[in-house]
């Protein structure tokens, strides 16, 4: 599964999308000593913060949000904008009607928000999603991705979004939830 990343590449202050390649041998390699799911080789790209990666647009990492990108239709709720990988999914779905992108860094909305300044129906918001107020809105779907690591610290915040959302959001998902059930 290969997942198209339109954003170009480009650096603004600590913030970057950086092209990177994963070779055969070095995919072999790592699959050889992983214990969790295998890589792909292939040209990549990657968002970073001070040269450490955020976020991808390998399968391996895609696969995290392919339930949520399956089922969602309707309007839809996505804290963490990431490379845009979602949303790109997203906006290729007849079913979709409004998206909202809640960004907690302004340099990730300025490297990844004009890439989709020609789509209707997307709002861009600069906000903390755990601080945001939606107002009256009401979605559909909700797709929260707003951690770097996968730990289980992240479970308080899940459960303050999941409570905060509760009437806002019908369906909502949260980014490795599971696994970091297993960090408990």
């Amino acid at each position: 599964m290969n997942i198209a990343c339109r954003v170009p590449v480009k650096r603004i202050g600590d913030w970057a999308i950086e092209e990177y390649t994963i070779t055969e041998s070095q995919a072999r390699l790592y699959n050889i000593n992983c214990h969790g799911r295998p890589v792909e080789s292939g040209t990549y790209k990657k968002l970073t913060c001070n040269g450490s990666i955020v976020m991808s647009n390998t399968p391996t990492e895609i696969e995290d949000s392919i339930d949520f990108i399956d089922t969602a239709r309707g309007h839809i709720l996505i804290a963490g904008l990431g490379l845009g990988v979602v949303l790109e999914m997203l906006i290729k779905k007849k079913e979709m009607k409004s998206i909202t992108v809640i960004e907690i860094q302004p340099e990730v909305l300025n490297l990844v928000a004009p890439s989709f300044e020609h789509i209707k129906n997307i709002e861009f918001v600069n906000a903390d999603i755990l601080k945001w107020r939606p107002g009256k809105r009401k979605f559909d779907f909700g797709w929260f991705d707003i951690w770097q690591n996968i730990c289980a610290d992240n479970l308080e915040e899940v459960s303050i979004l999941r409570k905060k959302y509760a009437n806002v959001v019908k369906k909502k998902y949260f980014w490795c939830e599971y696994e970091c059930k297993h960090y408990r």
